[in-house]
């Protein structure tokens, strides 16, 4: 298993075999992509990898992080979208300095 390019990148490891149906449950630890390969054992016990894939795991639930910079980028687009409008719709003066400063 192997996530690229990642803080929580591991070198290759079993995660266990397969049943007689040929599954297999895997609860991986960290969200993110994760490289999976099927490895196939010969008669004189040599492995090759038969089979590959890159998959996305992902997050159990929401994440706390996610939804904090979601909610601040909110409050500063449309918090400034309002503050502008308000002032456009109001006859309150905006103190700016000269423009021959």
């Amino acid at each position: 298993m192997y996530y690229p390019n990642s803080a929580v990148a591991t070198e290759p490891q079993s995660i266990g075999s397969t049943d007689q149906a040929g599954r297999l449950q895997w609860i991986p630890l960290h969200p993110g992509m994760a490289s999976v390969g099927f490895l196939q054992t010969d008669d004189q016990g040599n492995s090759s990898i038969s089979a590959a894939k890159t998959i996305s795991v992902r997050f159990n639930g929401l994440p706390t992080l996610g939804l904090v910079v979601f909610l601040v980028a909110f409050v500063m687009l449309f918090g400034g979208i309002g503050l502008g409008v308000y002032h456009i719709f109001t006859n309150e003066q905006i103190n700016e300095p000269p423009l021959d400063t």
